[in-house]
């Protein structure tokens, strides 16, 4: 997923970028079910972004508290659990969804 301006849970915005990889399981579904496989990834993986970008800080100072910084193995566990419920009805296995890139837009960090 290429670069997206996207606010964290106190509505900073944030630099994400993502890396998705997956397999094709079941290619009849993946050809009836969804009109453009690609956008239908890169969608569903965008609405994961937003949404748990949302739910979290993008650094905490309480290490009890998850972050988007600190906790990366969660957040990215509970990134392809989601995705991996959207993309079912497409016959795609998710194998991985990390963040390439995630930080303060350049305004923000000043």
């Amino acid at each position: 997923m290429p670069t997206s301006s996207i606010p964290d849970s106190t509505g900073s915005p944030m630099n994400v970028s993502t890396l998705i990889t997956y397999v094709i399981n079941d290619p009849v579904a993946a050809e009836f079910n969804v009109e453009n496989l690609y956008e239908f990834i890169s969608n569903s993986a965008l609405e994961v972004v937003k949404t748990i970008c949302g739910k979290f800080k993008y650094r905490d100072n309480d290490p009890k508290e998850v972050s988007l910084l600190a906790d990366g193995n969660f957040i990215m566990h509970e990134m392809k659990t989601m995705l991996q419920s959207r993309c079912d009805i497409a016959g795609i296995e998710v194998m991985g969804f990390t963040f390439i890139d995630i930080s303060y837009q350049p305004h923000v960090a000043a």
